[in-house]
């Protein structure tokens, strides 16, 4: 068993977004921080896995679950830590925000071999030609030619296939001939676990996807803190939506609204207008006066906006439901078109290798101000004195500090608010 240091200034159990923040800002001004987590990856329930962690993931999860309220209450084992006039509160397990996990699999384990699906072929294929010939059996042969199908010798000289000197093709066998389709085979080959097994490190799965706007808080914390450098981002290509039975590109900027065609020159300018109102909305309040309280809706009706206009408007721009006020809707608009342009048409970033580089980024900044990080290692209970934490139990050891931050799903159930009805 690793011994760690018997002191700290602050304890911080969880590797999510908001424990890594704090994290670092505490090691940037020159505390002492350790850093613990249970679990050996980085991010809690901000964590990216390739396609075989996440499985492993999942079953760890279900077995979690199941052993979810079967801890001892007994504080005995651990009150040999706590001094005079203090006492040890146990650190159980809590309800985890993901629960009752359930895997469905609706693709086959393993891929066909190239035998199984050459078989699978050939049945086809002799399936088909037996239907044709049962077809052809049953079907009575009228030799005698119908007045239709007679044609003088003028008119076949005239026909397109009499004036092709060089056909060679041989004559039809009018006995075997059917009407029966040629079977079309598919031969692309259907994905299996396997095949997502082999291309694992091809991509990640966020267990929380998140995208950043582009002149948002947190990208501006990023600049500023300059832990930015710790990891790489991209501009997300395009932002849909989903409008008359499809998915359509939503136009965003200037450009995008002249030079899409989904919608009319009328509403191109209706768009237009009404995004560069956004833009600055504050200093035309005349526009809005007496909608401020009222849904964003039907602010949007009195402007005589289409429907196509206003879904766009809803639910690509400012990205709200029917039910938001007008000044929330217009901030809203506001806020997405400040951040375009200023990294690619988008007003969206995201981080190349998932949502966990975002919480990893403060660590790698806590780590290089001497913050200590210990994975696989959780708090067994908190030492309270005056109803105030001074320290924890951890594998055996007791570690003081002076202040302890920890993720809820780590906090006794006694720390936490009262659940709301």
């Amino acid at each position: 068993m690793d011994e760690l240091p018997n002191y700290f200034d602050l304890i911080v159990i969880g590797t999510g977004m908001p424990e890594c923040i704090i994290a670092a800002a505490a090691a940037r001004v020159g505390k002492k921080v350790l850093h613990l987590d249970r679990n050996g990856y980085y991010g809690g329930d901000w964590a990216s896995f390739s396609f075989d962690k996440f499985l492993e993931w999942i079953e760890e999860a279900k077995v979690d679950d199941e052993n979810l309220g079967e801890h001892s209450n007994d504080a005995s084992p651990i009150s040999s830590f706590a001094n005079e006039n203090e006492n040890c509160v146990l650190c159980l397990p809590n309800s985890k925000s993901v629960t009752n996990i359930c895997l469905k699999s609706y693709i086959r384990d393993e891929p066909n071999s190239p035998a199984t699906v050459n078989a699978e072929i050939n049945e086809n294929l002799n399936n088909t030609e037996s239907e044709a010939r049962h077809s052809s059996d049953e079907q009575p042969i009228n030799v005698a030619p119908s007045s239709d199908s007679i044609q003088t010798e003028a008119e076949s000289e005239e026909t397109p296939s009499s004036l092709n000197q060089n056909d060679t093709s041989p004559p039809c066998d009018t006995n075997n001939a059917t009407s029966q389709p040629v079977p079309v085979v598919d031969l692309q080959q259907e994905w299996s676990i396997s095949n997502f097994l082999e291309n694992r490190r091809k991509f990640n799965i966020d267990l929380a996807p998140k995208i950043m706007f582009s002149r948002g808080s947190l990208v501006e914390l990023l600049i500023t803190s300059n832990i930015a450098r710790y990891a790489e981002f991209q501009c997300v290509n395009r932002v849909l939506t989903y409008i008359n039975g499809h998915l359509e590109q939503v136009p965003c900027s200037r450009a995008d609204v002249f030079s899409t065609k989904n919608v009319t020159v009328v509403e191109k300018r209706m768009l237009m207008k009404f995004l560069t109102f956004c833009l600055k909305f504050e200093e035309q309040e005349e526009e809005y006066r007496g909608f401020e309280n009222g849904l964003f809706v039907d602010f949007l009706k009195s402007k005589k906006l289409t429907p196509n206009v206003e879904h766009y408007i809803i639910h690509a721009i400012a990205m709200v439901d029917e039910s938001c006020n007008t000044l929330e809707g217009l901030k809203a608009s506001q806020k997405f078109l400040e951040s375009l342009g200023r990294y690619g048409k988008s007003p969206f970033l995201c981080t190349c290798y998932g949502s966990a580089e975002l919480p990893q980024c403060f660590c790698r900044l806590c780590a290089v101000y001497e913050g200590m990080y210990y994975l696989k290692r959780k708090a067994e209970a908190i030492v309270l004195s005056n109803n105030h934490c001074c320290g924890i139990i951890s594998m055996g050891q007791r570690i003081n500090c002076q202040w302890l931050v920890m993720e809820s799903s780590y906090a006794p159930p006694e720390f936490l608010p009262p659940a709301k009805p």
